[in-house]
């Protein structure tokens, strides 16, 4: 058995808070330190961030990384769209800053490989890594779509991709998970599934890729951020878990996930929901 706490889109920035967009940075900050708190009274292996650490400037990193040193946790960093706007879509800044040789990554731990993508990958993905141009192609995407078609399609610009290069790794990854008998958690910013309008823009491409390595029955899970209202569904025999965003005015969100084998427990703090999900014989 392995637990870890989760945090999703705290999306920290030191700006007003947008109510129209239910967003409160600098309450972030807060809930960042109340959750390390509580997380670091229980026995976990480690936390994950999963993305939009910050909202999109790279100071307001400093302050949120101040408090991950205070941590008593080992905390894994996702990383999102927001951190790459802050970042000027540069990799390389964003690995640095978190003492990472790459974006994405992975590492093995009690029977279990825990595997981080990048969902943010390539230049097709950077072409939304700044305010502007994303506002730009939204405006573009809006005179093509109803409005109604608009929220159907997860083909937006502040969605990325993960391209060849990523999935061949992947598909490493998964190889050497079987190789070694480990059951694989992965990690990422873009939801695969369901598919909602937040979800990876080749969130279909990567779901092919899964079902052709067999995953089922050594998946443990996915786990995503990005899609603020949360979403959870069944694929390959696992759950697909898309946790709340911390950065909402309505309260906090973060969550322990225990494992036991291919079992999965969530239990969610703030608005954030609880999951059970039993291994089917």
């Amino acid at each position: 058995m392995i637990r870890f706490g989760v945090m999703a889109d705290p999306q920290y920035a030191d700006r007003d808070t947008l109510r129209d967009l239910n967003r409160d940075f600098r309450g972030s900050l807060g809930k960042i330190s109340v959750a390390l708190d509580d997380l670091g009274a229980q026995e976990l292996a480690f936390i994950v961030v999963l993305g939009d650490l910050v909202d999109g400037s790279l100071d307001d990193f400093q302050p949120v990384l101040k408090l991950f040193e205070q941590s008593k946790h080992k905390i894994y960093p996702v990383f999102g769209n927001h951190d790459y706007i802050a970042a000027g879509g540069d990799r390389q800044t964003l690995a640095k800053l978190l003492n990472l040789e790459n974006t994405y990554y992975s590492w093995s731990q009690g029977g279990y490989r825990f595997v981080v993508l990048d969902t943010n990958d390539g230049e097709i993905a950077k072409k939304g890594f700044s305010r502007q141009k994303e506002h730009d192609l939204e405006a573009q995407m809006g005179e093509k779509l109803s409005r109604i078609d608009y929220w159907l399609t997860n083909q937006h610009a502040w969605n990325g991709y993960v391209l060849d290069e990523q999935q061949e790794w992947l598909i490493r990854e998964l190889e050497a998970a079987r190789a070694a008998q480990e059951k694989v958690v992965l990690f990422g910013h873009d939801p695969l599934y369901p598919m909602v309008y937040n979800s990876l823009r080749n969130a279909d491409e990567i779901l092919r890729l899964l079902d052709k390595q067999q995953v089922a029955g050594t998946l443990v899970g996915y786990f995503a951020g990005h899609h603020h209202d949360g979403a959870y569904a069944e694929l390959f025999k696992a759950p697909f878990i898309t946790f709340k965003a911390m950065v909402t005015d309505n309260g906090t969100a973060y969550s322990v996930v225990e494992l036991d084998g291919l079992n999965v427990k969530t239990c969610g703090f703030g608005t954030e929901n609880s999951y059970i999900f039993r291994e089917k014989g």
